[in-house]
């Protein structure tokens, strides 16, 4: 983590960049990668995962979404 790096508030993130976050996660993508994928910083979108139950659970299904893709028998 960049000591450095301010926190986006997450109030003025419109939902659609968010959404890109998750769309990449879901994807195969890294959270690094999708964040920068999205434009947003990595420091920000974990404090917005540990601030906001509705993104951590979007978070947490967005993960469950790549290792079933990862995993699953085609």
């Amino acid at each position: 983590m960049n000591e450095f790096e301010e926190v986006t508030p997450l109030e003025l993130v419109p939902k659609s960049v968010i959404q890109v976050v998750f769309d990449a996660i879901s994807r195969g993508a890294s959270v690094t990668a999708a964040c920068r994928e999205a434009g947003v910083g990595r420091t920000s979108f974990y404090a917005w995962v540990g601030a906001s139950e509705e993104i951590a659970s979007l978070y947490a299904n967005a993960v469950k979404q790549q290792v079933h893709a990862r995993f699953s028998k085609s």
